[in-house]
């Protein structure tokens, strides 16, 4: 039995949760897909995003920590999309942010 666009469209959305973060991609003239990313399993997305809102000098609200992990998660699809490379933690991050995280930690 085959389950209908609109159903799985459904299971999709009810599988939203508070710590979602949702990346849209437009891939077709009619159609839009999303990609859900539960950035409070991955490692490295939930050390920036708590470093963003508790760093000392300037930190961002919930929503601003959010944008700023959203753009990087966005660039890394982008860039192992576009060097056709797997993700390797060890390169999320530069010296400098790394640096960032460590001095925070």
């Amino acid at each position: 039995m085959k389950i209908k666009y609109e159903d799985r469209l459904k299971q999709k959305l009810l599988a939203i949760k508070i710590n979602t973060l949702v990346v849209g991609i437009d891939i077709a003239k009619n159609y839009q897909w999303a990609r859900f990313v539960d950035f409070a399993t991955n490692k490295e997305m939930k050390q920036l995003y708590h470093y963003l809102k508790t760093r000392k000098e300037n930190p961002l609200k919930k929503l601003q920590s959010l944008i700023v992990v959203s753009k990087k998660i966005l660039t890394l699809l982008y860039t192992l999309a576009k060097k056709k490379e797997n993700y390797d933690p060890e390169k999320v991050f530069g010296a400098v942010r790394r640096e960032q995280l460590k001095a925070a930690a």
